[in-house]
């Protein structure tokens, strides 16, 4: 089987583990950037776009994402909890598409593309204008490219 050879396996290797700051901050020592992978035990185990694929189950293939939602938000920066707060005040007045789009918005900043100051991507506002479009994306690799820029920029800091 394929996850037995990605970094997942160690998630199943006892009970009580999840993704936490710890397991993270672990795979951020461990990780080699000019290689693209881990080590792990004096052997490196590559990190790939089919890891993050398999282990989320989001695709692998479909167009790169360039990126009406964004025309209620003027702040430059919006936050999870402001999506949050306008969708549970405004639910009664918004068009139905409108809520679909922010709603699936805000999944994807909360649960694909998390940050710790829990800003969103303003660029995918113009992503989830067209609802419609939203399977032909290559999800997966929007999430490992922006996985391994955290892990890159996680390492140098930690190594420092």
């Amino acid at each position: 089987m394929y996850w037995r050879n990605t970094v997942f396996v160690v998630c199943l290797l006892h009970e009580k583990v999840k993704i936490s700051q710890k397991l993270l901050c672990e795979l951020s020592n461990v990780w080699v950037e000019s290689r693209g992978g881990f080590m792990l035990n004096s052997k490196f185990v590559a990190f790939k776009l089919l890891d993050v694929c398999v282990g989320l189950g989001l695709r692998v293939y479909g167009d790169k994402i360039d990126s009406v939602c964004r025309k209620n938000f003027f702040e430059k920066k919006v936050r999870v909890i402001i999506l949050y707060n306008y969708l549970l005040i405004e639910c009664e007045c918004l068009d139905v598409k409108d809520f679909c789009r922010l709603y699936i918005f805000l999944g994807i900043s909360e649960f694909l593309l998390p940050n710790r100051n829990g800003t969103v991507f303003v660029s995918l506002f113009k992503t989830v204008d067209d609802l419609t479009s939203l399977v032909k994306y290559n999800w997966g690799d929007v999430v490992y490219e922006y996985l391994v820029g955290s892990l890159c920029s996680a390492s140098v800091v930690l190594k420092k």
